[in-house]
């Protein structure tokens, strides 16, 4: 399921990208004291890659929801 992002809650997605994100954190930093090889550097790119992905999923469904609460049209994305 690496790269696909399926209708899961919001809280459950956010979970997973935290966790994606603290792993890498706490990769990168045994990496830093033990020298890094590009295996590892490539495995932390796909996770926050990965994570980055959970979190615009999230970002499109906050945004779409707010749009089906407002009375506007203005439809721009607020970025």
């Amino acid at each position: 399921c690496e790269g696909k992002v399926t209708m899961t809650d919001n809280k459950t997605l956010a979970i997973q990208a935290a966790d994606l994100v603290a792993n890498v954190d706490q990769l990168m930093s045994h990496e830093i004291l033990n020298g890094t090889d590009s295996r590892t550097l490539y495995d932390a790119a796909e996770r926050l890659d990965h994570a980055m992905r959970i979190l615009l999923t999230l970002g499109d469904r906050a945004y779409h929801e707010e749009r089906k609460n407002q009375v506007s049209t203005d439809y721009e994305v607020p970025f």
